[in-house]
């Protein structure tokens, strides 16, 4: 995954995620690395997109 620290906003993130029944310590482990990715770009700043691309 990516090397460095959480910020709070992506730590509160997986949290919901786990407190909502998405994150459960019995999964997949590539399913559990999918939520997660998933809830840390949820709260990421989104990139523009170029047009013509």
């Amino acid at each position: 995954m990516r090397h460095r620290d959480l910020t709070n906003e992506e730590t509160a993130a997986i949290g919901e995620e786990m407190l909502k029944g998405t994150l459960v310590p019995d999964m997949d482990p590539w399913r559990r690395k999918n939520v997660i990715c998933t809830a840390i770009d949820s709260v990421r700043p989104r990139r523009k997109v170029r047009v013509g691309r």
